[in-house]
């Protein structure tokens, strides 16, 4: 079963790829609410799983387990040392 792209979607992206470091779906929830959106937080949530799923986005824990994302650069998967 492929993701539709939806516009939530498109937006978590977009303020997504405009982060400098990995961020978590709360911070990025409030970014996106600040710059103008009307997006519950399940809704991020949704969107940041179903990125995850189709390799868009890569994930790491931060220091509590809490994760955390950051669009996947070109050339597909990466390891970080956090």
């Amino acid at each position: 079963m492929g993701s539709r792209t939806t516009r939530q979607r498109k937006a978590v992206l977009r303020v997504l790829s405009g982060c400098q470091d990995f961020v978590s779906a709360q911070a990025l929830h409030a970014l996106l609410l600040s710059d103008g959106g009307t997006i519950g937080l399940t809704t991020v949530y949704r969107a940041l799983r179903d990125l995850e799923a189709d390799g868009s986005v890569d994930v790491v824990r931060d220091d509590v387990g809490g994760r955390l994302y950051r669009p996947r650069p070109a050339g597909g998967h990466r390891h970080y040392l956090m």
